[in-house]
């Protein structure tokens, strides 16, 4: 690992870093980036924008990637304009997250993601913008090169700092890319007095801390639990002696730990993150109206500090009676939830939804015998599909107050109504206020952020705890105060079945989707429905098992539902779905979840339908060609789809002999109806799994049809084996040769490579040299030119190069392995060491990074700078810009900026260097 170097090369290169740090920083936080951003806006403006183009009204949902993740946005176009962004889910870094999300207020104005990305929180702004593009582009916004460029923008601040990170061991490229602290947080924002759980990522794993505000400083910061390694770890705990006592973690990292310091102070931020507020936001709900959770990775349910149950502030007597009225109010609707019927014995499944509805709901089997409940179980491991299982140890602490025989019944109902209004709030239009309807202004006052879940949670369990009496339960269950609502939800669902049970003698226990059975979900493995986005809801196929409690089940096809009490709902928006319906308004989201009721019984069973081009026109055949297709062989036995056993995989292997390495080869598909799709690749046959693409855009009418074939090529070790033909292997001491073990440079020219040839041999040729190599005497010489369309997605091409001689009259060889490595912008470096995207652009190598310059000497002139570069092509393919020249008569240090552009690339290279007049 590469904290476990030596420190001595690490403090060397830290050094070197600061250094260049210093530079990079100078320009990306002063006027040295002006011109960027001007040419960036300019370039933005020549692209297609949303302003001129009719954009159709509803919702419509966007994704990219952040800093920590998939960030997802709503955008909702309204008269054709956008006039409302909410942040569905994102994991950025508490702080960065709160200053990149401005730029959706600029994109509103805008009206378009043609804007400026946020200093500071760039990668957090840049992929909010894309999102919202691609959200646009589903609403009937012009495809345009403004989201490549976004995309581009984010992943070259993203790669900076990755490498940035790569060469000292952790952190960030400098304080606006990986830094942290108050910087982030509002400027005039304060810390509520309570202790905070946060976490964050340290070297080897999560970092988990509490921090203890005391009069809104850091009067304590605990490691709870971490998986660093000593004494790196220890080490970076000095970071806690200069945050104590402070008003926030803006503290320097520690050299030798820096990657472990960091996580600890992350933490901290996440920490801190929970107990910020505004003085001008209290009991206003100020703040960014774009939603999102401010914690990132698997969120914290620590919804609670210390002070969530302490007494509020004194309500006004007006506020008095207006909270009896409420209380008055959610007093009848627990009555009405309470179930007091007879209850049937036995044991019953339930669900609810608790903390993260998006990977399922909570399961629970509810025990009942003389009419009470018994015994309570909630699901466990790959089965709780709440939030991970170290919440659930937490949320099961509700359940003795569930099974209580006096208030039982009653606590269910609290819980489960607890989480119906915590749901309600966030999804209201205007949710302050219908907080304070549903809980009092007293209450709702607690919530500072009302898109985040925990923050609702905050006033809700307050206002259960201090006017209902329920304060024992809620204490129970801190820090899952969430999932323990879905518990509720999840016992109320399973007592529902064994009331309703009782009342009506229902003997169905379950409900299970039986048909299409060849339509399975790949992530649940459970039956789904496909339905072809441009046509009317195909329900048909559609049918239902209800299982009895003697074993026996009753099997229901769609067009019996009616006749059964059976019913299909959107489980979002509760709308019934019937067959030949038209599906566009739920289509353009791309999935969504029925449940399917038995009105009866009682049960229900959730089923995924995903839209897209599906149809029933199956792949039925693949084959291929080595002849350009003349002739063409079937792939036998080819493997069927996962997702359709009526359709051929994507994804095959194919074995061929060693004879056809390196032809090209060609794949089609044929489908039922005997439609043809036909696939190639620029690569020859080699065994390794190569990627064929569908040479036209065909393959989107039908679902069926995929995008590109990924085949894996093995050796057919059964085809007989060519003779070796040109000569026999040469013996031992024949012919000598050493391939450099970093291999050679496309384009730059080679260190010779010497060829020895043994006592009695003769050196004749070299078969199999890249373009450009040449056997010369006893040397391979030259300047390998390969054409960069031969080159693979890895960036290197391995060539058998034959080495042949005579010896005795007769001809021998020896064949060894010759790596040529890509340089498609021809600056010495390969695509290896600087990536796919590194290589799109020159990087020029400077020997020295400083110019000092006399007052009123000459400037520097184009000459003098393209004399500092090492790797500077001689042919003139690589121009020099200047921007940012220094002022000669002006005393001071100067950050030019040199940019490159190479003709045989798209992207430009960039460079600064310090220019001192003195």
């Amino acid at each position: 690992m590469e904290k476990k170097r030596s420190l001595k090369p690490i403090l060397i290169g830290i050094i070197i870093l600061v250094l260049t740090a210093g530079i990079v920083y100078a320009v990306m936080s002063t006027g040295g980036s002006k011109k960027t951003e001007k040419a960036k806006t300019e370039t933005q403006n020549s692209e297609t924008s949303t302003k001129d183009t009719e954009l159709k009204d509803g919702e419509y949902e966007g994704t990219a990637k952040g800093y920590g993740g998939d960030i997802t946005v709503k955008v909702t176009i309204k008269d054709g304009k956008i006039s409302d962004i909410k942040v569905v889910s994102q994991n950025e870094t508490p702080g960065y997250y709160e200053n990149g999300v401005k730029v959706l207020d600029k994109i509103i104005k805008a009206n378009s993601t043609e804007v400026d990305s946020i200093a500071g929180a760039t990668v957090t702004s840049d992929a909010l913008k894309l999102a919202v593009q691609r959200a646009l582009v589903k609403a009937g916004a012009k495809e345009s090169d403004t989201a490549k460029k976004i995309e581009e923008h984010k992943n070259n601040i993203l790669n900076a700092e990755r490498k940035a990170r790569a060469r000292r061991g952790g952190g960030g490229l400098i304080a606006g890319i990986g830094g942290g602290g108050r910087g982030y947080f509002p400027k005039n924002s304060k810390f509520r007095d309570g202790t905070y759980t946060g976490t964050s990522r340290g070297y080897n794993g999560p970092i988990k801390v509490s921090v203890t505000i005391r009069n809104g400083k850091i009067a304590s910061v605990s490691i709870l639990n971490h998986h660093e390694d000593y004494p790196y770890f220890g080490w970076a705990k000095r970071v806690l002696n200069r945050i104590i006592g402070t008003d926030s973690a803006n503290v320097n990292t520690v050299s030798g730990a820096t990657y472990s310091s960091r996580g600890i102070i992350n933490a901290i931020n996440n920490a801190l993150s929970k107990a910020v507020y505004t003085p001008d936001e209290v009991g206003k709900g100020k703040g960014n109206n774009h939603g999102g959770s401010t914690k990132p990775g698997n969120k914290d349910q620590d919804d609670e500090d210390d002070n969530a149950n302490k007494p509020n502030k004194p309500s006004t007597p007006e506020e008095k009676t207006e909270l009896e009225k409420i209380k008055e109010a959610t007093n009848k609707m627990i009555a009405a939830l309470t179930r007091k019927g007879q209850l049937k014995e036995g044991t019953f499944d339930g669900e609810g939804g608790g903390f993260n509805t998006t990977k399922g709901n909570i399961k629970t089997k509810t025990t009942i015998a003389d009419n009470k409940i018994k015994d309570i179980t909630v699901a466990d491991g790959d089965d709780y599909a709440d939030d991970i299982t170290g919440y659930r140890s937490k949320a099961i602490r509700v359940l003795p107050f569930l099974k209580d025989e006096k208030n039982g019944r009653e606590n269910i109902a609290v819980m489960k109504l607890y989480r119906d209004y915590v749901e309600k709030i966030q999804k209201a239009k205007d949710q302050k206020a219908t907080a304070e309807k549903l809980i009092g202004k007293k209450h709702a006052d607690l919530i500072y952020n009302y898109a985040n879940v925990e923050h609702v949670s905050r006033g809700v369990k307050s206002y259960f705890s201090q006017e209902h009496g329920k304060k024992d339960m809620f204490d129970a269950v801190t820090g899952a105060t969430v999932s323990a609502g879905g518990i509720g939800r999840s016992v109320d669902n399973a007592v529902e079945k064994s009331e309703n049970d009782a009342k009506t003698g229902n003997t169905i226990t379950a409900i299970e989707v039986v048909e299409p059975a060849d339509s399975v979900n790949p992530y649940t493995k459970k039956i789904m429905l496909r339905a072809n986005s441009k046509q009317p809801l195909d329900l048909s196929e559609l049918k239902v098992a209800l299982r009895k409690e003697d074993g026996s089940e009753i099997k229901v096809a769609y067009a019996d539902f009616d006749k059964y009490g059976i019913e299909i709902k959107d489980k979002q928006t509760g709308e019934k779905l019937t067959h030949g319906m038209d599906i566009s308004k739920f289509a353009a989201k791309g999935a969504m979840t029925a449940v399917i009721s038995h009105k009866e019984s009682k049960r229900t069973v959730e089923m995924a339908i995903w839209f897209g081009a599906y149809s029933k026109d199956y792949v039925k055949e693949m084959e291929y060609s080595l002849d350009d297709g003349k002739t063409w062989k079937k792939v036998e036995n080819p493997i069927l789809s996962d997702e359709n056993k009526n359709n051929i995989a994507d994804r095959q292997t194919v074995k061929l002999p060693k004879s056809y390495l390196g032809k090209n080869i060609k794949f089609r598909t044929k489908t039922i109806s005997g439609a043809i799709y036909n696939y190639e690749s620029k690569e020859g046959m080699q065994y390794k799994k190569i990627k064929f693409d569908c040479v036209t855009e065909s393959y989107k009418d039908n679902a069926n049809v995929g995008f590109a074939l990924f085949i894996t090529f093995e050796e057919d070790k059964s085809a007989p084996k060519p003779p070796t033909p040109g000569g026999e292997e040469a013996g031992e001491g024949d012919i000598g040769v050493t391939m450099p073990a970093g291999g050679v440079l496309n384009h730059q020219k080679i260190a010779d490579i010497p060829v020895t040839a043994g006592s009695g041999v003769t050196l004749e040729s070299a078969e199999g040299l890249p373009n450009g190599l040449k056997l010369e005497g006893n040397k391979i010489t030259g300047t390998p030119e390969i054409a960069d369309s031969e080159f693979t997605d890895e960036v290197q091409k391995t060539y058998k190069v034959k080495i042949k001689g005579k010896k005795g009259g007769k001809t021998i060889f020896k064949t060894v392995d010759l790596l040529a490595l890509q340089d498609k912008d021809r600056d010495g470096i390969s695509a290896n060491d600087e990536g796919v995207k590194g290589d799109n652009a020159f990087t020029p190598q400077l020997t020295t990074l400083f110019i000092t310059k006399k007052l009123n000497d000459p400037a520097p002139t184009l000459d003098d700078y393209k004399a500092l570069v090492k790797n500077l092509p001689k042919d003139g393919s690589v121009t020099v810009e200047v921007e940012n020249p220094p002022n000669m008569s002006v005393k001071k240090n100067y950050i030019v900026t040199l940019k490159f552009k190479s003709t045989h690339v798209d992207g430009i290279g960039v460079k600064r260097i310090s220019v001192k007049v003195d």
